[in-house]
């Protein structure tokens, strides 16, 4: 069992400081009334010049990266911007259409924020800029992002509609959306076409997603959000499994976490609530140390843990809002977007218990369980959650 304690601290110490950016990337697609379309990649290009998730990139690797000489990193920077560009698609109605780039970061960006980040390991985020002009009588255009950005948002503007946010697998393509609105013409528009654009236009038939394929999207983000993204749901999750290895008050303890992750959630995406991710992320870290050290002590269920576990939610739910809002979830999109979010979280929940049962559920009953099982594991995810906590506070 010790064998699994250190495990746990080698693979789960190095995660991220602050753990909940809903994704590694996030796109914006601005479709102008001419048919003019602009693509703004956000990435964290540090991370990608070293190949390396943002929450596993050191201060020296980033030291080591933006000293190299001018010219190599010139280079570098070169080979990402072809990578990113050719990898980013657009097409419409099935044609690939050919993207400019207008913007990419320089040498002197990165050490610009070298300089105003000095000490602290934040997500180095720049961004890639595209243009492109849709085809005349376009009616669907499809969006896909390199695969090494991994899970993306891609929020969409659009002539006479509120924004489109849609969460993205990696490398795959967004749903075709309808741009029959827009009336692209190289030339300046007839008398006849200028009588046509006051007329609203019929919606292009196609598979952009509705309430449903919304919801569905969000609970895939969701799930992702726990697996397997989330070490820390994973520890706080297993804690409890540790105190109460039954069914039952397991269940009840994950649901209480969902739907306190959802209220905070929902009131953080109308705007009522908000918090720092300087108080939040730390104050998660400490929620995980709290569980595991009550199981050193207690020795059954106590009522309280149902009101810790609560207040994690509401925490939590605090902590994935403030990622999700920097890019703006539209208002007739919220239900089905909190919706499917917290069944994917919950749905994340019941696969960690799932494993927990499968790898431990036999030691259940068996004499030695607390002394050989709960204890060390405990220890291990206290142990882990101080030094997220630390992290936290003092690592910027």
């Amino acid at each position: 069992m010790r064998w699994i304690v250190v495990l746990l601290g080698w693979v789960l110490c190095g995660s991220a400081s602050f753990a909940h950016p809903p994704t590694e990337a996030a796109a914006l697609l601005r479709i102008k009334p001419t048919g003019d379309v602009e693509c703004v990649v956000v990435h964290d290009t540090i991370a990608l010049l070293a190949g390396k998730p943002s929450d596993e990139v050191t201060d020296a690797e980033i030291e080591s990266l933006l000293g190299q000489p001018a010219d190599a990193l010139r280079a570098a920077l070169g080979a990402l911007q072809l990578d990113l560009v050719t990898g980013t698609v657009l097409e419409a109605d099935g044609t690939r259409l050919v993207a400019r780039c207008t913007d990419f970061p320089s040498p002197d960006d990165l050490r610009a924020w070298q300089a105003k980040n000095a000490g602290k390991a934040t997500p180095c985020e720049m961004a890639l800029r595209l243009k492109v002009q849709l085809p005349t009588g376009a009616r669907k255009l499809s969006v896909q992002l390199p695969g090494g950005l991994g899970e993306a948002l891609l929020a969409v503007d659009r002539p006479g509609l509120e924004r489109t946010v849609l969460p993205l697998e990696a490398g795959l393509a967004s749903p075709g959306l309808d741009v029959s609105m827009v009336r692209a013409s190289a030339a300046p528009p007839s008398a006849t076409e200028a009588i046509a654009r006051t007329v609203e236009p019929t919606p292009a038939p196609g598979d952009e997603p509705g309430f449903a394929g919304i919801m569905w999207r969000y609970a895939l983000l969701g799930f992702h959000h726990i697996v397997p993204a989330g070490a820390d749901h994973a520890l706080f999750v297993l804690g409890l499994f540790l105190l109460t290895p039954s069914v039952r008050p397991l269940l009840w303890q994950v649901t209480a976490f969902t739907a306190a992750h959802s209220i905070t959630l929902t009131l953080a995406t109308l705007g009522l609530v908000s918090a720092p991710a300087a108080v939040v992320e730390p104050a998660i870290a400490l929620s995980i140390a709290f569980v595991a050290i009550e199981n050193l002590f207690e020795r059954r269920l106590r009522p309280w843990r149902i009101a810790v576990v609560f207040v994690f939610g509401l925490v939590h739910g605090l902590g994935f809002a403030a990622g999700l809002m920097e890019i703006g979830m539209p208002i007739a999109q919220r239900a089905s977007g909190i919706v499917g979010f917290s069944f994917g979280v919950e749905a994340g929940h019941l696969a960690v218990l799932a494993a927990a049962f499968a790898v431990l559920g036999w030691t259940r009953g068996k004499p030695w369980y607390r002394s050989r099982v709960e204890i060390p594991l405990s220890i291990g995810i206290a142990g882990i959650a101080c030094w997220w906590g630390v992290e936290r506070i003092f690592g910027g």
